[in-house]
């Protein structure tokens, strides 16, 4: 359950709900949605505020019937004057080494580790296993001039970055720092890698990888036959489609193909390749070991794995096609990682869009440090407008529904003023890597800025500009009360005696909390009138009542926490000794 939140039986008189409860300890709690929040009900009473049962019915009230002046409603715990709010990031420190690069990023072993996907061109003496002839050549990739590859980088700060060299790949006799890509896996093509740590994994493979490749159409239908697994008709189409017509239809088949029906007779399928995920897998994240079959016959463009250990998978993300012809975002999940399903779209333009916006980025990013606080940042295509001008911030309580945070975009670039002769301003903006703890003070994404039209003509004026785009810690969203504004939170066991918030108030704002027991009534001596008011900007400040410490009593139990804010952002509480 998010956040560790586990669903029980709500004990507040005179309500009859299931609700979440928290452990309040060193665990920071994130306010990024409503789970920490406790909605609130509507109690009906006399006019003397004595409260009817809850779902009272006729056996009950007998006979009895009411004007609206006779019975009372009583707002019980409901929420006010509080809103989510997503946090603009601060465009950080520029990262030179990948202005020609897509890095994805994390940080493994004290340090900062770099999977950067680009080409190389390969010189007039690339080695005769280098030149071998592949598919990937028969269909016009040659590799002696450029190819896909993955590059290693490491940094001890995220900034300045070395290139290690290597023993996986050399290139006219000298080490490179390329671990991956079409010359490990000539014969199914190469277009790109994204990659996870797995702690579920024997050492051999604890890190694995799904790539982009290809392979013959009727290969990959025999295939999905034999193993009884399902295909993608886009898969094909994206190919077919830049065949020459009267070649794809000789055999017949071309609007079977369309509506997703394989024909018996393979012998009469288009000569063409068709596109596939493969797995591969690594003890160290350098050397590593594809797999010979597809494990995803989708087509997508990028796919993000991950190991999902709240729910004991491998789960991961897609740019998905197949969605009122938009650019959405798919899921798919599994126990075995050499068997995906086909994804199912999860995140998708609605109602409230422009009619010409789609989805474009899958970004999918744990909260470093934490197994369910799942974020996505998404670009917005304009089709119009052609740019993807902004970032903006989606989040999920199980990895699986998301909504966008209310706000402003978390990045935003005026793209009105691009130019392609000149570096800046930008016309798109994309994020390329999770989101991983920049240093002690904050966590941060790598963003791509391009100097002109993601679709505009990709001359030699194109050109990047990588980043860093930074937050405070915990700071990606606030709960937040613009004048007054009022809340109890869920239940929340505590486990230290000491509560401690991550908050900003106005100049002028203050928030103040008062403890309530395990059913809701009021802890005396820790009131609203016995608080200490908390204002101005802490990442760490303790909840203080005049009568002292939280007794011990309450340690160990339920409690619950009712705040009165002016002015205020809330952004996580925790408890410690």
């Amino acid at each position: 359950m998010y956040q560790g939140a586990r669903n029980v039986y709500c004990r507040y008189p005179a309500t009859k709900e299931v609700e979440m409860v928290y452990d309040l300890g060193a665990r920071h709690l994130l306010f990024l949605d409503a789970g920490l929040v406790f909605p609130g009900k509507i109690i009906w009473s006399e006019p003397d505020g004595t409260p009817h049962p809850l779902h009272a019915t006729a056996d009950y009230y007998g006979t009895r019937t009411f004007r609206k002046h006779e019975v009372i409603g009583r707002p019980f715990h409901v929420p006010s004057g509080l809103a989510f709010e997503a946090q603009p990031a601060t465009l950080g420190d520029r990262v030179d080494a990948f202005a020609d690069l897509h890095p994805q990023i994390m940080q493994d072993g004290g340090r900062f580790r770099a999977w950067a996907g680009g080409r190389v061109r390969l010189g007039d003496q690339a080695t005769a296993a280098q030149r071998r002839q592949s598919r990937e050549e028969a269909a016009g990739f040659d590799l002696t001039s450029h190819t896909l590859v993955v590059r290693y980088l490491e940094s001890d700060d995220g900034v300045d970055w070395r290139a290690p060299d290597l023993d996986v790949v050399e290139i006219e006799g000298r080490r490179t720092n390329i671990v991956f890509g079409t010359l490990q896996v000539p014969e199914r093509g190469f277009s790109g890698m994204k990659l996870f740590v797995d702690p579920s994994a024997a050492p051999a493979g604890r890190y694995k990888g799904l790539f982009g490749g290809r392979m013959p159409i009727a290969d990959l239908v025999r295939h999905c036959r034999e193993a009884n697994e399902p295909f993608d008709p886009m898969s094909m189409l994206v190919q077919l489609s830049r065949m020459p017509r009267d070649q794809v239809e000789a055999g017949g088949h071309y609007e079977l193909i369309v509506g997703g029906v394989m024909p018996d007779d393979l012998d009469t399928l288009p000569d063409g390749p068709a596109m596939a995920f493969f797995g591969a897998e690594s003890p160290d994240g350098l050397h590593w070991t594809a797999a010979p079959h597809p494990v995803l016959t989708f087509m997508a463009e990028e796919v993000t794995p991950y190991w999902d250990a709240e729910h004991d998978r491998y789960a991961a993300y897609c740019r998905y096609w197949q969605r009122a012809q938009r650019r959405s975002i798919g899921f798919t999940s599994t126990t075995d990682f050499h068997r995906w399903p086909l994804p199912r779209p999860i995140l998708f333009p609605s109602y409230r869009e422009d009619l010409g916006v789609d989805y474009y980025t899958n970004c999918h990013s744990l909260y470093p440090g934490t197994p369910d606080v799942h974020l996505f940042f998404v670009s917005r295509y304009r089709r119009g407008q052609d740019d993807c001008a902004d970032l903006h911030l989606a989040v999920s309580l199980d990895g699986e529904a998301f909504e966008f945070v209310p706000g402003d975009p978390v990045i935003a670039v005026d793209a009105t003023g691009w130019d392609p002769d000149t570096e800046s301003p930008s016309a798109c903006v994309f994020p390329t890597n999770d989101l991983v703890q920049f240093d002690a003070d904050h966590v941060g994404i790598i963003v791509r800025r391009d100097n002109f039209p993601h679709k505009w003509p990709r001359t030699t004026q194109w050109r990047h500009i990588v980043q860093w785009a930074l937050w405070e810690n915990e700071r990606l969203v606030a709960l937040r009360a613009a004048e007054r504004g009022e809340l109890t939170t869920s239940g929340l066991m505590l486990r230290a005696p000491t509560i401690y918030l991550n908050v900003t108030t106005e100049p002028a704002g203050s928030l103040v909390a008062r403890v309530l027991d395990d059913r809701g009534e009021p802890v005396d001596g820790f009131g609203f009138e016995e608080a200490r008011p908390i204002s101005g900007d802490h990442r760490a400040v303790p909840l203080r009542w005049a009568t002292g410490p939280l007794p011990s009593r309450l340690i160990d139990r339920k409690i619950y926490l009712e705040l009165r804010m002016c002015q205020t952002r809330l952004y996580s509480i925790w408890a410690a000794d």
